[in-house]
């Protein structure tokens, strides 16, 4: 049982961390993009593609606003709503980053809390999180058994 546990807390730690991995690569794409063209080297439709191709990855209320920011036709309204855009998309890039668990990328500074945190999620959390469940399935089991007599 806990073999079985710890596989599946591992296959579903990896694809989580691909995901959060492919929408960092599409979100840095996209503010790349939108920075582009607000220093005016790239155009309008080339920013609309990369945001409409990354669609299936925004959150909802960045869809929401790339959604308005479609149907507007000002001009200076559509400039605002791509800055607000991009200060999002940068505030997510920020958040996901927080949440990627790569030894490479991780910053080993004087922060103790932050390392301790690292360790938990690498090394504890892949035996300990499977192993708690596993112990609270056979003590459950066991109540039932004990309550049942």
């Amino acid at each position: 049982m806990y073999k079985e546990l710890r596989s599946n807390f591992l296959e579903n730690s990896k694809s989580n961390q691909q995901r959060v991995d492919k929408a960092l690569d599409i979100y840095s794409d996209i503010e790349f993009g939108i920075y582009k063209y607000l220093n005016e080297k790239s155009d309008l439709f080339t920013v609309a593609e990369k945001i409409s191709k990354a669609s299936s990855l925004l959150p909802y209320d960045l869809l929401k606003l790339f959604i308005k920011f479609k149907q507007t036709t000002n001009e200076s309204l559509k400039r605002e709503m791509l800055l607000e855009l991009h200060k999002d998309i940068e505030k997510e890039i920020y958040s996901l980053k927080f949440k990627q668990v790569d030894p490479v990328t991780f910053k080993s500074d004087k922060n103790i809390a932050a390392s301790v945190e690292y360790y938990i999620k690498t090394k504890i959390a892949p035996f300990g999180i499977p192993f708690i469940y596993t112990y609270l399935i056979l003590y459950f089991c066991y109540y039932l058994y004990c309550s049942s007599l």
